[in-house]
């Protein structure tokens, strides 16, 4: 189903029936053996699960490892991402291009919100490829980046 302007309606139907004349019967087929079978609500079940424990480790993380630079938001139950919020300066930029050198890779943040949405104050961090037990040391490399970075930042205000 898709909810469309009235405009695009006609323009989608086109594409939509040129797309679905090319679509091989097989795949088709292993999607419907795969739906049918259960085998996808369990795969469901296991990443929500997954996705949960390691969300759930990064709050006890961000408990335990607290700074007056930072401000966690992170979900309440499952989810993708968590963010970060840099308080007191922007310096987004700096810290991930210094994390990066420590084999710390942030999503870019411009690619994820509309121009005049992004705060340069914000990291978010994904919770897809990282393990629970590397977790704790990689978020302290994180803060300390940002406290490193905060003290620069107050030190060249008050010169």
């Amino acid at each position: 189903m898709a909810v469309l302007p009235k405009l695009l309606i006609n323009t989608f139907r086109e594409y939509k029936y040129w797309s679905d004349i090319n679509t091989s019967q097989i795949p088709q087929g292993a999607l419907e053996l795969y739906i049918n079978s259960g085998m996808f609500d369990l795969h469901i079940s296991r990443i929500r699960s997954m996705y949960s424990q390691r969300m759930s480790a990064l709050k006890d993380i961000a408990k335990n490892q607290s700074s007056p630079a930072v401000r966690w938001h992170i979900p309440s139950k499952a989810g993708f991402y968590a963010g970060l919020e840099i308080l007191n300066m922007s310096r987004q930029k700096y810290i991930v291009d210094a994390l990066m050198k420590k084999d710390i890779i942030l999503p870019n943040i411009e690619s994820s919100y509309l121009l005049e949405h992004i705060d340069d104050r914000f990291l978010r961090l994904s919770i897809a490829k990282i393990e629970p037990k590397v977790m704790e040391p990689g978020i302290g490399l994180i803060i300390s980046e940002i406290e490193k970075e905060a003290n620069k930042y107050s030190s060249s205000i008050h010169l």
